[in-house]
Order: C-alpha cells, then sequence, then structure tokens
C-alpha cells in the first residue's frame, strides 16, 4: 500500500493460525475492503500469512444488512445484498453456465424446446473440447417445477443449443431471460450422437411445445369417445 493510504495500526492480541502455531503480526487498522461492486469499512489484522487476505467469520456474518451466504451454485458470494463473483484459484473450473436466451411459459402439461446460451471462453473457438453434456442445477430444481432432460450438445455448432422441459403440472411456469437454469460439462472421450432426433416423421414439425398425457392410454380413450 502506498505510505498515505496506510492506516495506522495498534497492537493486537497473539494471532494463532489453524494448527495451533502463533503467527507473526503487526498489528490491526481500519481498512477501506473493496469486494466487486461491495465496498466495507473494518478492523482487519496485519499478518506474514501465504494468502493474500482471509475474510473471517465476524465479516461475513456480522454485514450491515445481515450475514453473507455462499450461492456455489451460481459462482457469487451475497453480502450486504449484493452478488460478488467468486473465482476459484489454482483449478480450472470445467462447468459452464447454461443462461435462458428468452423469456420462455412453459404451458400446463406440456413438453417445451427452448434456446438457451452456454457460457464461453476466449479459447473455445480453438479447443477441441467441444461435446458438452448440459444438466439441470439444483437451484433449477429447487426454483422450477419442471423437468429438464440431459442432453449432450457441441457448443461450437450455434451460438444457442436446444434444451428440453417438461412441465407435468396443471399450472404454466415462468422462465425469466438470463435465468441460469443447468450447467454444461464437457463429456471425455468422442461421443457419438446415434440419431439426430426422435422421429424422422418430424422433421417438418417446428412446434416448439407438445402436450403431454397423464393418462393410461385406455383411459384416455374412453374420455376421447365421450367427447365425441
Amino acid at each position: 500500500m502506498n505510505p498515505e493510504d496506510r492506516p495506522e495500526l495498534t497492537k493486537t492480541s497473539k494471532l494463532v493460525g489453524a494448527s495451533g502455531d502463533t503467527i507473526k503480526e503487526k498489528g490491526k487498522g481500519l481498512f477501506s475492503l473493496k469486494l466487486g461492486p461491495v465496498h466495507l469499512e473494518i478492523e482487519a489484522i496485519v499478518a506474514e500469512i501465504d494468502d493474500d487476505g482471509l475474510l473471517g467469520v465476524d465479516i461475513l456474518q456480522n454485514g450491515n444488512d445481515g450475514p453473507a451466504d455462499l450461492l456455489l451454485s451460481k459462482g457469487v458470494l451475497v453480502i450486504d445484498r449484493q452478488e460478488v463473483p467468486i473465482i476459484q484459484v489454482g483449478l480450472e473450473n470445467r462447468i459452464r453456465k447454461v443462461i435462458s436466451a428468452d423469456h420462455f411459459i412453459i404451458p400446463a402439461q406440456s413438453e417445451c424446446i427452448i434456446d438457451a446460451y452456454i457460457e464461453r471462453k476466449e479459447y473455445d473457438d480453438f479447443t477441441t473440447e467441444r461435446e458438452y453434456i448440459i444438466e439441470p442445477t439444483d437451484h433449477f430444481r429447487r426454483a422450477y417445477p419442471l423437468q429438464m432432460a440431459s442432453i449432450l450438445v457441441d457448443i461450437n455448432r450455434a451460438c444457442t443449443c436446444k434444451v428440453r422441459v417438461l412441465n407435468p403440472f396443471p399450472t404454466a411456469v415462468s422462465i425469466k431471460q438470463d435465468a441460469v437454469i443447468g450447467k454444461a460439462e464437457p463429456v471425455e472421450g468422442m461421443p457419438k450422437t446415434i440419431v439426430e432426433q426422435e422421429d424422422n416423421r418430424q422433421a417438418r414439425n417446428y412446434t416448439s411445445a407438445r402436450r403431454i398425457n397423464l393418462l393410461p392410454p385406455d383411459e384416455a380413450e374412453g374420455i376421447v369417445e365421450k367427447a365425441a
């Protein structure tokens, strides 16, 4: 820190690490800390440690707007009601976010195919790792009363990919644009697609939603006959 920015340090109590060894410290002082969009005025201890900085439970638990929340499914730390991105250091994060490309309404008791973006990296156009499998996140399962089918996609084939979701309930469900609906993880080896679609006769069927029938075939036929 620049000399003019350094706060005055005062003596502090003995600092002990997780191993029980005493850590050499220089004192404590009032610091201005910036975490993404969040600005904090906190009392911190200056000590000889290997990390650039450590946030203690007193900082995370005693915020102005209550305790901080760690949302690993979204990759953020929520502190003072603001989201701070979490970046894992030392290990490559191969999991990509799958984001809704538009605002979609999934009708009651229907199956829909929606468009989604997969988070991209600068090196994606040059790498051979392009086959990814998309699956729902735990957050998606908790937030939406929907079922999502796992799907294998080529991230370099198009700017968006198709995701199939099923709404088995009697009310429509809304998915907002830019909502995180799934995660994409690279597939090892060279996977091959057996068929491009379930039924070749549906090649010219551009309908994005189709109704599902939750009744046994014999009961469904009886209802159709009565209606006729």
